[in-house]
């Protein structure tokens, strides 16, 4: 019996041993950014690193704390979800994603995405799709760290960041700049934004206004560095052809072809057509982006 016993205690402290170290949440982002670029004028994206099991090293000593491109926290993290009740427990947060110049080229058809999660169970109707629980799901995707996105000096075409639907990622620089083929940005819900450098890409200045708007929403003292490089852009004209009534906006003295486009503050398209008036009692209360070929103007639903 004594034998026994002292196995059964052996067994437990050799387990408790086992899952006792260090580790990084949110590190599924760098696993989906690496897999939707390629080599280019630099080196190849460096392999996401795995066990032997072929499942995600999560690992802080030893595979995070020197992974290319990557800079956790120094200390160890605090979240609402892991069990940080176990001293053996501890866990590092994803501080900043820094690939600039790497010469990296993004696949055709893939949108690079940093969304923060909701950390609030009653927001999901069930477990994501491949997870075995929340608690899993968040321990992968959390960004709640991260203040650095630089991405500049590659040759991307759609990015996405999104801080969340409570701004729990608290990143404070964004530069895309120098992506020339670059087209496509979203940034939204970004509240402690402090610089965004959108410089040398190929957005224009109609599709700026709407990003800009939408930082801005958010964020409305931060500094966004932009050149346009749209020759058919004026704001004093923009302003005049565009007119909002109630819930009815009225297009004044555009040719009968023209496309009248509105996106919400995300920029996700709501209405296109070529007419002169435009019935909006169907939106949501909010602030729009309406786009006449070029030129962008803001409007308040109420």
């Amino acid at each position: 019996m004594k034998k026994i016993s002292i196995f059964f205690l052996l067994s437990v402290f050799c387990t408790t041993m086992s899952f006792a170290g260090t580790w990084v949440v949110g590190v599924n982002h760098i696993d989906q950014f690496l897999s939707k670029v390629e080599q280019g004028t630099g080196e190849a994206p460096p392999a996401f690193p795995k066990k032997e099991d072929d499942s995600f090293n999560t690992d802080y000593e030893g595979v995070w704390n020197i992974f290319p491109g990557i800079t956790c926290t120094t200390a160890d993290i605090s979240t609402t979800y892991l069990n940080h009740a176990d001293a053996n427990n501890h866990w590092r947060g994803i501080v900043s994603v820094n690939y600039a110049g790497a010469g990296f080229v993004q696949k055709p058809e893939t949108s690079i995405e940093f969304v923060q999660p909701s950390l609030v169970d009653f927001d999901y109707s069930g477990v994501p799709e491949g997870y075995n629980s929340l608690v899993d799901y968040w321990d992968r995707h959390d960004l709640s760290w991260l203040e650095l996105i630089d991405l500049s000096g590659n040759d991307l075409h759609t990015v996405v960041i999104d801080a969340g639907p409570y701004n729990e990622m608290p990143v404070k620089t964004i530069n895309l700049s120098n992506n020339p083929r670059l087209s496509s940005v979203s940034i939204v819900n970004c509240t402690q934004l402090e610089t965004v450098n959108l410089s040398s890409t190929a957005i224009t200045q109609a599709n700026f206004e709407i990003i800009r708007a939408a930082i801005l929403e958010s964020s409305p003292t931060a500094n966004i560095i932009y050149t346009s490089t749209s020759i058919d852009y004026n704001k004093s004209e923009d302003y005049a052809q565009i007119e909002l009534k109630g819930r009815t906006i009225y297009i004044n003295n555009k040719d009968a072809n023209d496309m009248v486009t509105l996106y919400d503050i995300s920029g996700s398209k709501k209405i296109e057509t070529s007419d002169d008036v435009i019935n909006t009692d169907k939106l949501n209360k909010g602030v729009y982006m309406i786009k006449v070929n070029n030129k962008v103007k803001k409007v308040v639903l109420n």
